[in-house]
């Protein structure tokens, strides 16, 4: 009779250990796989072998016997990840492909939650602990002895009289020499050879394999380098200060209206009202556009959560749109496929379609603006990180039928906390402020035919706005240097990739420089980054937890393949500030580097 057994990791090394199981019941039919438990990848997702049903806190309250296979490619997950599974319930059995080649079987001992997958070699008298994970087509030598949580990539060959110790890696096609002592918490690069004792934690690379040092300390920093700090100088004082002086302290006054005229003139085609937020102008934009009760919006899923609140402002339901790979924004083809369905689902379009710039990054907004136009969608675009970004010659926010801006305080440029919308023409920018001012209509008294909301920018910050306009073009060729030191300096380290212009076409701020992390080349994670720029004063961040994954929107429909899943798994934010100095790039640089 077939034993339940369930997946811990639903990646690339868990689809392997899929594999095995299917592998060793073509000979012996033991197992039955019931499915998979990811922290990072929700529940319902399904691959060639099975569905996600949960997370590992989800398996710890497991009320039947289960067999459990820890298939996680991370040294320090399947430590922490063991210590957390204390169900009783639970078991943990050795996993060894059918096709594994032992010498003498019977002198090799396991303890338990091992996985050897497919094409190894091990010769006599190995023995090893616990949760150790081989990948394919490994020699291991006589006599070897491992101990906990150890990985052993692709291609290894461990010789004869090989002690490992406790959590290490051990990187494809990497040697040890016989007889050597691998202590704890010790990685072996690609390729490296081992030909001393590696009694010290930390990376070994090259052929002889020698421990990676910082080439001099990381210098003590007293003050926190930030992700995106504003700057502000005498023109936004001077500005404000008029403001105070001419006692236009409310949200009306000249510093708005030549705020907005010189959006106008900087973006060329569009009417332009400043306003409270950036999420103002979102929800004003979807007032515009009569979304209501019971309709729909598609909404890129990997935003910021102010992208999708405002559609349920107007009691509407988010439908979630997942990224394409060139920009990290909405994909053209997964919009298409959500609107079919949804028409099919509902018998009606839905409302509107929010495509995001994200982190300065233009959408693909032919490819969208043709899909809405194909269906009648209007399209609201969500330009809040990206003014002074073109895509095909144009400003970004002037593709919709509306645009947003954020100017919140990390932003391109900040007016402290504002945001603007723009308006196809100069009726709807009059009617955009008639919501944005409490919707008062022309009377003597206060008369009231509508809700209307407190939107308005103040004078007061219009005209730190104002100040920020005039260094608007500077800000941007920083942005873009940035960007291009961080290229220039990480474009050799295995595992690290930015978000680039997929073509000339598209032509970014910058806002923030983004770096990819892929654990299984890079030899460390994008939370072992982040964790190592924190500890030296500098502050990175996550991307957006794709809206799809938060809890707030678990239950509304989602179109995808997984893509902002894995982004937000291995992206990074790097300090991008116009404050940025020459020394905080060093830092950040050699921090990356000594990795």
């Amino acid at each position: 009779m077939k034993k339940n057994i369930a997946i811990v990791g639903a990646g690339g090394f868990g689809r392997e250990t899929a594999c095995c199981l299917r592998a060793i019941n073509e000979a012996s039919s033991a197992w039955n796989l019931i499915g998979f438990f990811d922290d990072k990848v929700p529940a319902g997702t399904e691959n060639e072998y099975g569905r996600v049903l949960g997370t590992v806190e989800d398996l710890n309250a497991w009320k039947e016997p289960l067999s459990v296979v820890l298939a996680i490619a991370s040294p320090d997950a399947l430590k922490r990840i063991s210590g957390r599974l204390d169900n009783a319930l639970l078991d943990f059995p050795n996993i060894v492909a059918p096709d594994v080649k032992f010498y003498d079987r019977g002198s090799v001992s396991m303890g338990k939650g091992n996985v050897i997958s497919f094409g190894h070699v091990f010769s006599c008298h190995v023995d090893m602990g616990d949760f150790n994970l081989f990948s394919c087509g490994s020699l291991i030598g006589h006599d070897v002895a491992l101990g906990h949580w150890n990985v052993v990539a692709n291609g290894c060959k461990v010789s004869g009289g090989v002690m490992l110790g406790d959590s290490n890696f051990l990187g494809a096609a990497s040697v040890v020499l016989p007889c050597r002592r691998v202590e704890n918490h010790v990685v072996l690069g690609a390729n490296s050879t081992l030909v001393r004792d590696a009694l010290e934690e930390g990376t070994y690379v090259g052929c002889p394999a020698v421990l990676k040092k910082s080439a001099r300390p990381a210098p003590e920093k007293k003050s926190v380098i930030w992700l995106s700090l504003a700057q502000t100088g005498e023109a936004e004082e001077r500005f404000v200060r008029e403001a105070f002086e001419s006692k236009w302290v409310t949200t009306v006054g000249p510093n708005v209206d030549a705020f907005e005229r010189e959006l106008e003139e900087y973006l060329g085609e569009r009417h332009v009202v400043a306003l409270a937020s950036g999420t103002s102008a979102l929800h004003l934009g979807l007032v515009m556009l009569g979304v209501g009760p019971g309709d729909e919006v598609l909404c890129q899923s990997m935003t910021f959560a102010a992208s999708a609140n405002p559609i349920v402002y107007q009691g509407a339901s988010p439908v979630f749109v997942d990224s394409e790979e060139k920009t990290w924004n909405m994909s053209p083809e997964f919009l298409e496929e959500a609107i079919r369905d949804r028409i099919r689902q509902t018998g009606r379009a839905p409302r509107a379609i929010i495509p995001v710039d994200l982190y300065g990054m233009p959408a693909s907004m032919e490819e969208i603006m043709a899909v809405a136009g194909k269906y009648g969608i209007p399209v609201l675009e969500d330009a809040a990180e990206a003014l002074g970004s073109e895509y095909r010659g144009r400003k970004c926010g002037v593709f919709g039928t509306y645009g947003v801006f954020s100017f919140n305080g990390n932003k391109i440029i900040t007016t402290s906390g504002g945001g603007a919308l723009c308006c196809p023409d100069e009726e709807s920018r009059n009617r955009v402020k008639f919501y944005a001012t409490q919707a008062r209509d022309q009377a003597p008294h206060y008369e009231h035919s509508h809700i209307g909301y407190n939107y308005r920018l103040s004078n007061v910050c219009a005209g730190i706005g104002r100040g920020q306009m005039l260094s608007l073009p500077a800000f941007l060729e920083k942005r873009r240097g940035i960007h291009e030191q961080y290229r220039n300096r990480l474009s050799g380290i295995p595992g690290l990739s930015l978000l680039e212009n997929p073509s000339s076409h598209y032509r970014s701020n910058h806002w923030l420089t983004c770096v990819l992390v892929n654990p299984e080349e890079a030899r460390f994670d994008r939370e072992t980054l982040r964790l190592a720029l924190q500890k030296a004063g500098v502050e990175s961040r996550p991307l957006w937890k794709p809206m799809h994954l938060q809890p707030v929107f678990r239950s509304c429909p989602f179109y995808g393949a997984g893509v902002s899943d894995r982004l937000f798994e291995q992206g990074l934010c790097l300090p991008s500030g116009t404050a940025l100095t020459s020394e905080d790039m060093e830092l950040i640089i050699n921090i990356i580097c000594n990795l």
